[in-house]
């Protein structure tokens, strides 16, 4: 077949293509529209321990049925406990500037439930509010229980922008929590059981000892109790006996009156801030510029400049069109595609190689033949190689997209595309850019030593 003759088809094509992608790319990072994953747009990482193991196929579906069906889900110890991983939700920028513009308006504000009445707070509650936010200053002359309950929680009179921002990112973070939480109870609690809980909390919820203060008046076992549940037993009290080395017989049983004890615990929860996103952003554009470059290094000192130029720009046309149609069909931008690109990277060069390896033996055998016969022929001698490994490798990457589960489903889906795409590359692009150098600046390769490398 004339790739070479009919390499304008393929630039044209590929033009085409890497403008749209590139484009989209542009466009979506300037307006803030890309959709980014938890590890570069920042989020909430939930620990979360159940009574019994509970299947992640099952607990997915409760994700998705609340809404967050891209939360990433990882189960460790013995399939009882999960690390759920959820994206934040954006907005705490419009709901600071509503509050302080609320704030301006009025000259103060006298009570939290006025900031419910902005349109923007309506998804949430007082008990949020009140659990950041206060609206006078205590006085930290004495350690009060007043004080001691206000000396975390900020003065919305008095707090700024930029502080605003952060914490109702906590607000809309703890929203979340609270939600999947829920999601997770309406599963795992039959009618009867909530029947059973009216009246009483949840001893695995129970984080201060004030709590316990109807059972027993001594904080300090009090204390231990909590110790105990949060050091020894990962957050979760299986049964009421194993409180009898703290309380007495009649004490447990009181504690029956006043508590249930909870099928799930929520043992932890962190965010991922955006200074952390912004960092793993810059990571991994330097990880894909580190490893062009050592690309081009290496493809320069095993054959001629021009071939790392056009072994390169061939990755550099897969990197783009992958990532491109990634977002332009709303996928995340997650840590899995990016090492699905650099894996990308990797795998189309070694294609790309394979060309330009017979490229080289065919100046050896064939010195006397033109560029455009020789690189034709070598195009033409090792495509059935390419289609038939690039074959063998999509179908494998496809039965991973397919069958592999939601963990590995971004990194397969994009990888499938990029071999696609990097075999496309390696056949129409790599090759014909090296032929269109030699073109334009009237080098004959033959005569450069490269039949002398090896």
């Amino acid at each position: 077949m004339d790739f070479i003759g009919k390499r304008w088809i393929g630039f044209v094509l590929s033009s085409v293509l890497f403008v749209v992608c590139l484009s989209t790319l542009a466009y979506k990072g300037i307006t803030g529209t890309i959709n980014l994953g938890i590890d570069f747009a920042g989020g909430t990482e939930m620990q979360v321990k159940f009574a019994e193991k509970i299947e992640p196929k099952s607990l997915r579906n409760v994700l998705s049925s609340a809404g967050y069906g891209n939360a990433e889900l990882q189960s460790f110890k013995q399939g009882d406990e999960f690390i759920i991983r959820v994206k934040g939700t954006k907005g705490a920028n419009a709901l600071a500037a509503d509050m302080l513009a609320l704030r301006k308006k009025n000259g103060r504000i006298n009570n939290l439930s006025d900031i419910l009445s902005l349109p923007s707070f309506a998804r949430f509650t007082i008990d949020d509010l009140n659990a950041l936010f206060i609206t006078e200053d205590v006085k930290s002359d004495t350690e009060s229980d007043e004080y001691s309950a206000t000396k975390f929680k900020d003065n919305v009179n008095s707090i700024t922008e930029e502080q605003a921002k952060i914490v109702l990112q906590r607000v809309l973070d703890r929203v979340i929590v609270d939600r999947i939480m829920s999601a997770i109870s309406s599963k795992i609690y039959s009618d009867s059981d909530m029947a059973g809980f009216q009246g009483k909390k949840d001893l695995n919820s129970v984080s201060s000892p004030e709590a316990f203060t109807e059972i027993v008046t001594d904080k300090t076992i009090a204390e231990k109790i909590i110790s105990y549940k949060d050091s020894k037993v990962g957050g979760l009290i299986i049964s009421f006996d194993e409180l009898k080395d703290f309380i007495s017989a009649d004490l447990i049983a009181k504690a029956k009156e006043k508590f249930y004890l909870g099928k799930m615990a929520l043992v932890r929860t962190e965010l991922v801030g955006p200074r952390i996103g912004k960092e793993l952003q810059v990571g991994a554009l330097k990880a894909i510029g580190l490893s062009m470059l050592v690309i081009l290094l290496y493809v320069t000192f095993r054959f001629e400049f021009q071939f790392a130029l056009g072994g390169v720009l061939a990755l550099v046309h897969d990197v783009i069109i992958v990532a491109g149609i990634m977002t332009l069909i709303g996928r995340e931008i997650t840590i899995p595609l990016i090492a699905a690109l650099l894996t990308l990277a990797g795998y189309s060069i070694n294609d790309t190689i394979v060309v330009f390896d017979r490229i080289r033996e065919n100046i050896k055998l064939n010195r006397k033949d033109s560029d455009f016969n020789l690189i034709n022929n070598s195009i033409n001698q090792t495509i059935s190689r390419t289609i038939n490994t690039s074959l063998t490798t999509l179908l494998t990457s496809m039965a991973l997209w397919i069958f592999g589960g939601e963990v590995v489903r971004d990194f397969s889906f994009s990888f499938s595309i990029g071999v696609v795409i990097g075999t496309y590359s390696s056949i129409f692009i790599a090759s014909t850019l090296v032929f269109e150098w030699n073109r334009f600046f009237k080098v004959d390769f033959k005569k450069y030593g490269l039949s002398k490398r090896s």
